[in-house]
């Protein structure tokens, strides 16, 4: 009898944990570019967070080991990801759509032009996704895929973002 009881809590220990949701794998994490700028020797790697092959969120990894990750319900809101924040200014913003179907979407970085009017202006790109995994297109040049971004900025703020903004 006791062996019976100790195979039926095994079968019933097995038919918990095997769900679904318990057999779900660890999120993955891809970097698929790397962004830079002339203020700082700072580097950030941007990467693709996912689970079971479908992304749930995207992350900022600086060289200095700190991680920040932009749920894809705050990249989607209307005012965005705030993904850059110094001396109280609003620096940078990421906001857009991701298609769950394709594993795509278009998005917009959105930057602080000018901080005395707090004027912003924005750059757009897609976010794509190969056999090799996510990678970020130019939306203007279509250059695939942009593996470094430079920030350039200015006295009043972030003049342009080159690799992802026309003209740069």
């Amino acid at each position: 009898m006791k062996r019976y009881a100790y195979t039926v809590s095994v079968f019933l220990a097995l038919a918990v944990f095997s769900s679904p949701e318990a057999l779900a794998t660890s999120p993955v994490a891809q970097d698929f570019m790397q962004v830079t700028n002339d203020k700082t020797t700072d580097k950030v790697e941007v990467g693709a967070l996912s689970q079971d092959g479908n992304l749930i969120a995207l992350y900022g990894k600086s060289n200095g080991g700190a991680i920040q990750q932009f749920s894809l319900s705050d990249i989607s809101s209307s005012s965005g990801a705030l993904i850059y924040e110094t001396q109280g200014y609003k620096v940078l913003f990421l906001q857009g759509t991701f298609d769950a179907r394709t594993q795509e979407g278009d998005f917009t970085m959105r930057y602080l032009s000018n901080g005395l009017f707090g004027s912003y202006k924005s750059c757009n790109f897609t976010l794509r996704r190969d056999a090799q995994g996510w990678y970020v297109e130019n939306a203007y040049t279509h250059v695939k895929p942009v593996e470094n971004v430079f920030v350039k900025t200015s006295s009043l703020g972030v003049s342009t973002i080159v690799g992802l903004c026309p003209g740069t």
